[in-house]
């Protein structure tokens, strides 16, 4: 999350995965990703989730970018 709005400048992420997945929906909430709607994707069901840059807070925890 820090890498894709402090790095990449993005003003959303977006995750999206199968409705039964609980455990997926719950990783993408712990991230602070919030549920949007339910969605077709490649004629699937999906939930979507999202948060904005100007929703998102950092924890500080330290990540390390490797090139």
């Amino acid at each position: 999350m820090r890498y894709g709005f402090e790095e990449v400048k993005l003003d959303c992420i977006v995750a999206i995965t199968a409705p039964e997945h609980t455990a997926s929906r719950r990783v993408m909430e712990k991230c602070g990703l919030k549920y949007e709607k339910n969605a077709q994707f490649y004629n699937l069901d999906v939930v979507y989730y999202a948060v904005a840059r100007s929703e998102w807070r950092s924890d500080d925890s330290l990540y390390i970018l490797q090139i």
